[in-house]
């Protein structure tokens, strides 16, 4: 409706060349046959046409997709009035070209000049002053050719400007600045005293695709991958998985199969090659929206005129549209890939060790394509350690506090994760050959130890038992008042390798601290209490 180029070009190309050629074949053109002449460009008047076959092929949407034949001369008379000549039969066919339906949706955007009026104006040549119209404009290259078709149900005109041997014109000289002026005064005079008549409404669209009916679906909500920012795949781990809605700016492609327009959605529209260039021209115009002053921002720039409006209410008054405007992904997450994961092996123990100390020290080697960011190290389920390794180390030590396990065989299993969360893991099994008390050791500080009240906060540090950890209490007394203070709480630790926290104080004496232990069960195990002195 707005004679611009780019949906012209979209158009014939999801058409195809050779349907729009079939077509044109069809309603009469006879310009156009040497079909490796023509590509896109066809569109913009890339193809020389001739006026009486244009304005023929436009009236067959005036007459509900039928074509009649062309007759140039009806009839010739002498200087007498006497016929000479004459064609009574001046429709020798009425071939259906195209379905009625078809022909009147047409005929509704030709006629709409609301939807023109943004380029041509509201009063503009293409319209007529007591009843509905359809038109069209169009300019050659150069402004050699201006055009001008219009119709009503009675009658369908064509317009030609240029010069005769083909020079350009002046500038601007396009159809709707030369020839549609010339067109609308005929149009006015020809159906002078006529009854005025309309065009059929065109049957709603029932296409079950919402993009067909002219519909862009308002969202869709996918699963996003959160690491690659791209769809989640069966190998994205369930915690970098977020469901995120998106307004659907998809190109057109992605919806439809230029081939089978009403078929299944394609499930790689990319494999189309213009998908990408028109994915790219819908992000540059969702960027110059998101720079587009907004009515929000109007206001804002008043309010700022406005001294007593603060930063904060300033800032709240922004809108963020590059939010709203965020395009949905077509990828696929690329990161959470089997190439991506990490490689891991366990050195020692072997299957099935003999183990006779508490302490174990887990041996292993780990390398990743991303780097190793962490090893967990788990004991019959439970998580005992959890090692960072430095600067990509491969080899490692894992160290592990069998404290509570019982004589027997057991299960060791060793992750490794890197910094998206590809992880693989291995196991081995190993044998107890002793039952290992289930006791709270202490890490720091030592018993009896003596501080400047200047040197704290202090870290207090145990090793659990291997137990499932629910959480773990820390408390204080003070010897001198018998004052008994609970220090803080650590929920739930994320393995049950060494436990920190830190214990702040801002009074002097000697304190007994000791830590308790809750299990998954609520079984509670307290540790041994040391003492410490703050002066």
């Amino acid at each position: 409706a707005g004679s611009l180029n780019v949906p012209g070009v979209k158009t014939i190309y999801l058409t195809g060349m050779d349907s729009v050629l079939t077509l044109a074949q069809k309603m009469g053109y006879t310009t156009l046959g040497d079909r490796k002449r023509y590509g896109l460009s066809l569109v913009l008047g890339g193809g020389e046409v001739k006026l009486l076959e244009h304005v023929s092929a436009l009236a067959v949407f005036a007459n509900h997709g039928k074509k009649s034949s062309i007759i140039s001369i009806l009839k010739i008379e002498d200087n007498n009035k006497n016929i000479l000549e004459e064609k009574k039969d001046a429709n020798l066919s009425n071939e259906k070209i195209i379905s009625p339906n078809t022909a009147n949706l047409i005929t509704s955007i030709l006629s709409d000049n609301d939807s023109r009026s943004f380029v041509f104006g509201e009063k503009n040549s293409l319209t007529l002053p007591d009843r509905p119209v359809a038109a069209k404009t169009g300019t050659t290259n150069d402004f050699r050719d201006a055009w001008t078709i219009g119709y009503t149900p009675d009658i369908a005109v064509g317009v030609w400007v240029g010069n005769s041997n083909n020079e350009e014109m002046a500038d601007k000289s396009d159809g709707s600045n030369v020839a549609a002026p010339i067109w609308q005064e005929f149009m006015i005079n020809a159906l002078k005293n006529t009854p005025v008549k309309t065009f059929k409404n065109p049957k709603p669209n029932q296409s079950s695709k919402s993009i067909l009916r002219g519909e862009i679906p308002e969202q869709i909500t996918l699963k996003i991958d959160k690491a690659s920012g791209k769809l989640a795949t069966e190998l994205t781990p369930a915690k970098y998985i977020i469901e995120k809605t998106f307004k659907a700016y998809y190109p057109i492609l992605y919806y439809i199969d230029k081939d089978n327009p009403d078929g299944p959605i394609p499930s790689n529209p990319m494999s189309d090659p213009q998908y990408v260039l028109w994915k790219e021209s819908i992000e540059k115009w969702l960027k110059e929206m998101a720079t587009k002053p907004t009515e929000e921002d109007i206001e804002q720039t008043n309010k700022e005129k406005n001294p007593s409006i603060n930063e904060e209410e300033k800032e709240q008054t922004k809108i963020n549209l590059d939010k709203v405007f965020e395009m949905p992904p077509i990828e696929y997450d690329d990161v959470h890939i089997p190439a991506n994961m990490p490689k891991l092996s366990i050195l020692y123990p072997t299957n099935n060790a003999l183990i006779t100390k508490q302490m174990l020290e887990v041996k292993l080697t780990a390398t990743a394509t991303r780097g190793i960011q962490k090893i967990i190290c788990y004991v019959n389920n439970t998580a005992l350690a959890t090692i960072f390794p430095i600067n990509n180390k491969t080899n490692i030590t894992c160290p592990l506090n069998l404290s509570g396990l019982n004589l027997g065989k057991h299960i060791l299993e060793v992750m490794a994760i890197d910094d998206v969360g590809n992880n693989t893991s291995t196991k081995r099994q190993f044998t107890t050959m002793s039952n290992f008390a289930k006791k709270i050791d202490w890490v720091n500080p030592q018993t009896h130890t003596s501080m400047q009240l200047s040197e704290f906060p202090l870290t207090l540090s145990i090793l659990p038992p291997a137990i499932k950890i629910k959480m773990v209490r820390f408390y204080s007394k003070n010897l001198e008042t018998a004052k008994t203070n609970l220090l803080g709480t650590v929920f739930f630790p994320e393995s049950s390798a060494q436990i920190n926290f830190d214990w702040n104080i801002t009074n002097k004496g000697i304190f007994e601290v000791w830590a308790e232990i809750i299990d998954d069960e609520s079984y509670s195990i307290t540790g041994n209490k040391i003492e410490i002195e703050v002066k």
